[in-house]
Order: C-alpha cells, then sequence, then structure tokens
C-alpha cells in the first residue's frame, strides 16, 4: 500500500510541475490578456501594404499589423459586390440590345511588403519610397512600350535592290 501512495504522490507532484510549467510559459504565447502599456507598444507599430483598387491603381499605405485582415476582407467583399452590380448591368445591356463598354472591375488586393516599424513617419516614409520606385518603373515601362509601337517592323523597311543598288 505504502508504495501505491508513494506512487500517486510523486504522480501528483509531476503533474502539478508540469501544470505549474505551462502557466508560466502562457504569456509567452499571446494567449493571456495585455497590460495597457503592451497593447500601445503593439498599436504604434506599422506595416507597408501595396493596395491595388478595382480601377487598377497601385498604391502603398501604412497601416497598424492587426488591421491587415480587415482589410484585406474589405477588399474581397466590395470587389464581389462591384463585380455582382457590373455582371447585372452588362446582363440588363445585352437584354435592351445596347453597347456595354464600362470595364469589369480589376480584382483588388492588399499586400504586406515590409517587415514591422516601430514608428508612422518610417512606415510612411518607406512607403513613399516605394511609391516613388513603383511609378518610376511604370513610367518606363509606357515608354519602352510607346518606344516599341513607333519603330517600324522589320518587313516595313525599304531592302535595297542587289541588281541596281537602289532602294
Amino acid at each position: 500500500m505504502k508504495v501505491r501512495e508513494a506512487l500517486r504522490f510523486f504522480g501528483a507532484a509531476v503533474l502539478a510541475l508540469a501544470l505549474a510549467a505551462t502557466a508560466d510559459a502562457a504569456p509567452a504565447t499571446g494567449s493571456t490578456r495585455r497590460s495597457s502599456g503592451e497593447e500601445k507598444e503593439s498599436a504604434t507599430r506599422y506595416i507597408v501594404v501595396q493596395v491595388r483598387s478595382m480601377q487598377g491603381e497601385v498604391s502603398f499605405e501604412a497601416i497598424p499589423p492587426n488591421t491587415l485582415q480587415n482589410r484585406v476582407r474589405q477588399c474581397r467583399t466590395d470587389y464581389k459586390k462591384a463585380l455582382e452590380d457590373w455582371m447585372s448591368a452588362r446582363a440588363k445591356a445585352r437584354k435592351a440590345r445596347e453597347e456595354f463598354t464600362e470595364k469589369k472591375p480589376v480584382e483588388p488586393y492588399v499586400r504586406r511588403v515590409s517587415s514591422v516599424f516601430k514608428s508612422k513617419g518610417k512606415a510612411e516614409e518607406y512607403a513613399r519610397k516605394l511609391q516613388q520606385l513603383y511609378d518610376a518603373r511604370m513610367q518606363k515601362i509606357a515608354e519602352s512600350k510607346k518606344s516599341a509601337a513607333e519603330k517600324p517592323a522589320p518587313g516595313d523597311q525599304p531592302v535595297a535592290d542587289p541588281e541596281t543598288g537602289d532602294d
């Protein structure tokens, strides 16, 4: 009997130590409520996101990390509603045999493009820098498309006549 009581006591002690260890580790996992000082610290952190609107315009914004999922959800619901409106307007135009020229809405997105910044100023500065780089890249692409459209096709250039040497 004494052996069984000793084993039960030993088992209870091990269980108590295991529970105490997990109770100490619980604040590290973030499952407990934070103090007001920690909430202020997390609220002052920002991330930079790339946002594409339904018109296709791209911008960069600094937002708190805890609002990212809400922005993504809102973006998706707005797109679904705009797409349904566009489809119904297109169906009405077809039914009335009218010309429908309205463009289909572009699927918007919100993408995280940076790590966490401690201040909003630094995050906004980084967002401005990314916007400038993006605008410069889009301008360069537009210029290359324009110059490619202005160049004559290889078959359109005059070829010299091999016998006379004339063009």
